[in-house]
């Protein structure tokens, strides 16, 4: 009989076991037992195989003899003197004589890693639903599954491993090293159920399986819910803090119909957080967030912001202005008989200096033309030193992008005083305030004015620059030529500023780009704006590019944003402002609209950043909100308890109109109606439902009001 190992199942076996030997750790003690892998117990003949082991190691000589098998379990005899790493070697010989000797290395410990028990817990991901005509990807099915006893996390994710078992209710469905499921494109609406494996590497017996519920809909509508919830006018900044709690500003004065004027502070699903104190008299025009939780804030007019300085101010963590920001300080001023003393935009360096860019003449009686670096206490930094801009004719910052090697792309108006030079919109300073002579500065001259619209979105053609990993240069506004090239409001530039010409500038935009982010694990542009537009193609105002610039239609917003008001002006009262990307890739989309993919979302949403799309689950995005339902200035009619297991009282004493209840789930289908009797205590019965989030709406003649109902 040939022994050419390379041709027999002895050798696939023996690499495949050794691999597996590899990663499992052994008590020092007699009668070691070990299990095989899933791989190995279901691909290989194992009665066809003897194993013999020995090795030495520091602390000792490590031994095996008279390897057995019963049911799919080895064990063997091991003496140690105590743990270590032990240099092993193992030959495998099968009952045609073949053998081969392997060496490897085993861990001798306290623990052994053949003691791990896996728990695989069911999934029911039906309020997460997949839209069919694009598929997706459902969360993960780990996250409630058990490692040993205790709940799963990402640090034992290498330790497991996942397969989908078959017969597949969904064809093509795959599921990942993390545990989760991709539906394929074109799967047909339906509730589905997966069976899954969840397994411990290295034990065949330590494995347990789990079903998941997966709805695939088509549908991607739900109910019309409570109109002037969330913010009750435009949203144009959003920040941060590494509480994952959001900053957000803009022209409203209400928040889920509670005071909480120009700036606010969101809790993690949106709902507002009633701690934030701040109660100044305008919003920012830019903020930023300092790793303390700080806020930083570029602000306009005359306004002190209730702060100590004009132009720019700091809030503390929970939104009372920081007194000791430069305390005494004037902030900045105009050139005398000028009124421009405002400030437009700021940005924290690494050292949390504070740039603050705008259209001023002096910060702190110190002459600074429209860009001035400030201290952590909000004095001035004299170190920062814009010579050349301060003798321009005119130097108005309003936007700032620092890159990683210090230097700092500064977007706005550069004029300088020689005779008939061109106005520039983008150029670059040094880290020390020159400016950088090896940057080819931009100007977007014989642009179509009137898509710069000062009521509605810039103040200035370019409002955003973005640095990709490489070092290229991305910049979005209104404006259709670019250092006299025609363009569509987007273009690339390289480290020096030239135009790339591998990025596409023939196609692109009608309207103003209001906002420019990159997908982190992708670097694809994702803009939000008041376009209509990309060429040809009608797309609604948030799309995402590829990284040459066309644009990819994998991602969608559904029907896109809308608005209620009837006008002329079709992007007055429907845009995207501003993108605010979270460490989960989850994005915050705040802007000018009513509702976001058929969702009631007034001025401020979250969708899922891979696909575009706001959930329709309550769990993960947004139907209602917690102070809607307890607020009694709001709410005339009164549920409870809710959460329930299934029985609420509704309060109708003070309702003298015929009044009708109806439930739908998230999918937006009618699962519950029942007409209530008027002046009276009402009860409804719904625990004959899954457990879950439902919209109840409560209607007569003079009411229609909706409610988050939570059965448990």
């Amino acid at each position: 009989t040939s022994c050419n190992l390379n041709n027999t199942t002895t050798d696939t076996y023996s690499q495949s076991l050794a691999y597996y030997i590899d990663n499992v750790s052994l008590i020092p003690t007699n009668g070691a037992v070990f299990n095989l892998p899933a791989s190995i117990c279901s691909s290989q003949n194992l009665n066809d195989l003897s194993i013999y082991l020995s090795g030495t190691n520091t602390n000792g000589v490590f031994s095996g003899t008279g390897v057995t098998l019963a049911n799919g379990i080895y064990s063997f005899n091991a003496s140690v003197a105590g743990v270590g790493t032990t240099t092993i070697g193992y030959t495998f010989t099968n009952s045609s004589g073949c053998s081969t000797t392997l060496y490897d290395t085993i861990i001798i410990s306290t623990t052994s890693s053949n003691t791990i028990v896996v728990d695989a817990i069911n999934d029911n991901f039906s309020s997460m639903p997949i839209i069919g005509v694009s598929g997706g990807v459902t969360t993960s099915v780990y996250a409630n599954d058990l490692y040993n006893g205790t709940a799963s996390s990402s640090t034992s994710l290498p330790n497991v491993n996942f397969a989908l078992v078959t017969p597949l209710s969904i064809a093509g469905a795959t599921i990942n090293s993390s545990g989760l499921i991709s539906i394929p494109v074109g799967t047909p609406a339906g509730t589905y159920t997966l069976t899954y494996r969840l397994s411990s590497i290295g034990n065949c017996n330590f494995s347990d399986t789990a079903s998941v519920t997966i709805v695939v809909t088509n549908n991607n509508t739900t109910p019309t819910l409570v109109a002037g919830i969330r913010a009750n006018n435009y949203v144009n900044l959003i920040g941060l803090q590494n509480t994952g709690k959001s900053i957000i500003s803009g022209a409203f004065t209400t928040y889920n119909n509670i005071s909480k004027p120009y700036i606010a502070r969101l809790n993690t699903d949106l709902t507002l957080d009633q701690t934030f104190s701040f109660i100044g008299n305008q919003g920012a025009k830019d903020l930023a967030i300092q790793s303390d939780n700080k806020i930083v804030v570029a602000t306009w007019w005359n306004a002190n912001f209730g702060g100590t300085s004009v132009g720019v101010n700091r809030l503390l963590v929970d939104g009372d202005v920081d007194t000791t920001f430069n305390n005494g300080g004037a902030g900045v001023t105009a050139l005398s008989g000028y009124s421009n003393n405002w400030g437009h935009a700021c940005a924290l360096q690494t050292d949390g200096k504070i740039l603050l860019g705008g259209d001023f003449y002096y910060y702190n009686g110190i002459q600074r033309l429209g860009i001035v670096r400030i201290n952590t206490n909000g004095s001035i930094d004299t170190s920062f030193n814009p010579i050349v801009l301060n003798t321009y004719y005119r130097s108005v910052v309003t936007g700032i992008t620092i890159q990683s090697d210090g230097k700092i792309i500064l977007l706005g108006f550069f004029s300088p005083p020689t005779a008939g030079a061109t106005q520039k919109n983008i150029i670059r300073l040094n880290s020390d305030g020159t400016i950088d002579t090896t940057f080819l500065a931009g100007d977007t001259a014989g642009s179509l004015v009137y898509n710069v619209d000062l009521s509605v979105s810039l103040y200035s053609p370019i409002a955003k620059a973005v640095i990709q990993p490489d070092g290229k240069i991305i910049i979005a506004g209104a404006f259709n030529k670019y250092n006299g090239s025609n363009v569509k409001c987007l273009v690339r530039l390289t480290s020096t500023g030239a135009i790339d010409t591998s990025f596409n500038t023939t196609t692109g935009v009608e309207r103003a780009i209001n906002e420019l982010i990159l997908e982190p694990t992708t670097n694809k542009p994702i803009i939000g704006g008041e376009f209509t537009l990309f060429g040809t193609t009608a797309v609604k105002k948030l799309i995402r590019l590829t990284t040459t610039g066309a644009l990819d239609t994998a991602f969608s917003i559904g029907t896109g944003t809308t608005d209620n008001i009837t006008s002329s002006c079709t992007y007055c009262y429907n845009y995207v402002k501003v993108l605010k990307q979270q460490p989960d890739g989850k994005i915050i989309v705040g802007g000018k609209f009513t509702t976001f993919n058929g969702l009631s979302a007034t001025n401020i949403t979250r969708i899922f950043g891979s696909a575009g799309v706001q959930a329709k689950s309550s769990i993960l995005e947004y139907q209602s909100e917690p102070e809607i339902d307890t607020n009694p200035n709001y709410n005339a009619i009164i549920i409870y308890p809710n959460p329930s297991k299934g029985i609420y009282n509704i309060d109708l004493t003070n309702i003298k109109e015929p009044t009708t209840i109806t439930v739908f789930n998230i999918l937006g289908e009618l699962v519950f109606k029942q007409v209530l009797t008027t002046e009276s205590q009402n009860q409804i019965d719904i625990t004959n439902l899954s457990n879950g989030y439902y919209i109840a709406r409560i209607s007569n003649e003079t009411i229609n009001t909706q409610q988050k109902l939570i059965k448990n």
